[in-house]
């Protein structure tokens, strides 16, 4: 199924959307609000596996929402490891619903619960090597660069979420990977 070319009346909304976000994301690194980031590699995986639970293409941008409450704690604290475990407990939650609703039974929202294990485990481990050179933050990238080509494959399929989801979060995805990759190599 091919979505509608945008035109003047209707424009690339997640690509639109994602550079607003881009803008306040490029604002708060300049100002220093940095902490880890690995996190949000689990944030995406788990908004997909909302959707696919829920089967609701829509429920992305609700669970994208919901992840700045999820999310604030850690920074707050400066503690990678409170969204982890939330995020942990939510996914668990997320699949237990999805069975209910036998939601895992579609490639597509199979695929989910295998993204959400390959990205968890990879958030995880990065959170668990900080301070351990630059290893957190490869991992980071790889992570955010992965999820990038996730959200451009379910864009070309138009499965799972939305296409300006897709769209938003690759382009979200991509320039916090070059951010991140920057901040390595400068050292900031």
């Amino acid at each position: 199924m091919t979505a509608p070319a945008p035109t003047a009346s209707r424009p690339a909304l997640g690509l639109r959307s994602g550079l607003a976000v881009l803008a306040g994301v490029v604002v708060a690194v300049a100002t220093g609000f940095q902490s880890d980031l690995a996190p949000l590699i689990m944030v995406c995986s788990a908004i997909y596996l909302c959707a696919a639970a829920v089967g609701r293409r829509g429920a992305a941008w609700l669970g994208f929402a919901a992840s700045f409450v999820v999310l604030t704690p850690g920074f707050v604290l400066d503690s990678p490891w409170v969204p982890i475990l939330a995020l942990l407990a939510i996914q668990l939650v997320l699949v237990v619903v999805g069975v209910v609703r036998g939601a895992w039974t579609t490639g597509p929202a199979r695929l989910q619960l295998y993204g959400a294990a390959g990205f968890g485990a990879l958030a995880v481990l990065a959170v668990a090597v900080e301070g351990a050179g630059p290893a957190a933050g490869v991992l980071t990238v790889l992570g955010l660069l992965g999820h990038g080509a996730w959200d451009i494959g379910h864009h070309r399929a138009d499965a799972v979420v939305t296409r300006p989801y897709a769209l938003f979060c690759a382009v979200l995805d991509m320039v916090l990977a070059v951010l991140v990759a920057v901040g390595l190599v400068t050292g900031a």
